[in-house]
């Protein structure tokens, strides 16, 4: 099994930037070990994440190595059904200094347990989103950035840090702002859960609909490639290949590389896709459905 690890900067604050434009290099566990131990990808300037590994057996062609690493998955000590959790949970492994950007997730709630490694989780609650500067850009479905590049400059936005060592389980509430780093110098490994609130969601999933309509009638300019988060990120499937060690400094969240033409799209995406707007769109939208039964 070989898993996509992102490569991403440790200089300065251009790790981050979109997540979209980070490079990717396919490895296995063995060859992430090795990278890490003979230092391939040398800590003081690159760091490897593989995120967002599904565990769902449903996946094509099924990777046995998941299989066992699900089959060793329970939540059914919180109440829920041990087979159905296992099937929702994704698994995440990344070494030293690897981080994910500031951001929400659009639907339910969130629960981590860390494996081994420790990872510093920095939250704030949705009330600070005015302060967090929320942005569409890059888009990803159900994912809501952040525009600062450096929101521990901002104490109002009443962050909480907590620091998960192996064993550890986290409850990330509903829409609550959060930032990930992985400490140390070994590779840290968490599964999560994302739990479904049907309810909510329902209207959450309407936004997140106009929002990506939003997205892409705007975004039919040459530009658009800058202000998307692609479905696959570019890969290197050489396993003899080193790693990518000097990945490009992207533009920070909500800020578009580039000229007049593509600050302006990205001006327009920001503002149609604002929450205020969406929701008299999702208000609207409700009226006209209703009207035409």
């Amino acid at each position: 099994m070989r898993l996509p690890f992102q490569v991403g900067s440790s200089a300065g604050s251009s790790a981050d930037g979109p997540e979209s434009s980070w490079p990717i290099q396919l490895l296995s566990m063995a060859e992430f070990s090795s990278c890490l131990a003979t230092q391939k990808c040398p800590k003081q300037s690159t760091w490897l994440y593989a995120s967002y590994i599904y565990l769902d057996p449903g996946a094509s062609p099924p990777d046995p190595q998941l299989a066992k690493i699900r089959e060793r998955i329970d939540w059914s000590g919180l109440g829920f059904d041990r087979g159905l959790a296992a099937c929702g949970s994704t698994l995440w492994v990344g070494g030293p200094g690897s981080k994910t950007n500031l951001h929400y997730d659009a639907y339910g709630y969130n629960i981590v347990f860390q494996v081994f490694g420790s990872k510093r989780w920095t939250l704030y609650p949705p009330e600070s989103s005015h302060l967090l500067r929320p942005t569409r850009l890059p888009f990803e479905e159900s994912t809501i950035f952040s525009r600062l590049s450096a929101p521990a400059s901002v104490p109002e936005a009443q962050p909480h840090s907590v620091t998960l060592e192996p064993g550890d389980l986290l409850y990330v509430p509903r829409h609550w702002w959060h930032r990930v780093e992985s400490l140390g110098d070994s590779a840290s490994c968490s599964v999560n859960l994302w739990v479904p609130l049907p309810r909510q969601d329902a209207a959450s999933r309407l936004g997140e609909s106009l929002t990506g309509l939003m997205v892409r009638l705007l975004s039919s300019a040459p530009a658009a490639a800058q202000l998307l988060s692609e479905p696959h990120w570019r890969c290197r499937d050489d396993p003899d290949a080193a790693p990518v060690t000097s990945p490009p400094a992207p533009p920070a969240p909500g800020r578009s590389a580039g000229g007049p033409e593509e600050r302006i799209l990205a001006a327009l995406v920001d503002a149609a896709c604002d929450a205020e707007v969406l929701e008299v769109l999702s208000d609207k939208f409700m009226l006209a459905l209703q009207a035409s039964r």
